[in-house]
């Protein structure tokens, strides 16, 4: 049978600051060396951007109306990805706001990220753990090894009642190589040609999750 292998890592952190906070649709934010905080019904959250430079990105309508209405989700991304380290963290975000969510609304929304392993093909049929860490300020992060009988999730394993949300880097020589968000068959897809377009496009992300950045919902 198939296994799929998970890590759910998720943190909550203070944070101190003296500067002059501003809003965007009524959220608080405040400037602060390694980004933007929020002040959200989940608690204070850390963004990278603020909600006015990335709100020219496109979500397409059905996207965040699939990833609040589901009770479970896939994150994924290509192991093989130039940018696999931040790929990872951007997935780490998104579990992390997920567990906020469970606490703060007492729901049991399940967040996998990870591999599958076909089991039959491994003589030990034992599980295999993989750890990977990060800290709540988005540094320190140590990508999972994959096995080599691994193979990642997919955007062919998306289905209507378990989306897959993937992260990847657009090759710079692709002449549409632009920063999107596709939603096609179950999968939603986050594109950036650099890592400041992906940093960019998972805050894009988490700012329409939370409705802070107002989207289509049909």
């Amino acid at each position: 049978g198939i296994f799929i292998i998970f890590v759910m890592v998720f943190s909550v952190v203070g944070f101190l600051n003296t500067e002059q906070p501003n809003t965007y649709n009524k959220i608080t934010f405040v400037q602060v060396q390694k980004g933007w905080i929020a002040k959200t019904d989940f608690g204070r959250l850390l963004f990278s951007t603020h909600p006015s430079n990335v709100e020219q990105i496109s979500v397409p309508a059905g996207v965040v109306q699939t990833l609040r209405e589901s009770k479970v989700m896939m994150l994924t991304h290509d192991p093989g990805d130039p940018n696999k380290e931040l790929l990872a963290m951007l997935g780490y975000n998104f579990l992390r706001l997920v567990e906020m969510e469970n606490k703060e609304n007492e729901k049991t929304k399940q967040v996998f990220f990870g591999v599958t392993q076909d089991l039959s093909s491994t003589p030990s049929r034992q599980t295999t753990q993989i750890n990977q860490t990060a800290s709540a300020n988005q540094t320190n992060f140590t990508q999972p090894k994959q096995p080599a009988n691994q193979k990642t999730i997919d955007c062919n394993d998306a289905s209507p009642y378990i989306p897959v949300v993937k992260y990847e880097t657009v090759n710079r020589s692709v002449m549409n190589a632009t920063t999107n968000i596709t939603f096609t068959n179950n999968c939603i897809i986050l594109r950036g040609a650099s890592e400041s377009a992906l940093v960019e496009v998972g805050d894009r992300l988490l700012y329409g999750y939370l409705g802070i950045i107002e989207d289509q919902q049909s």
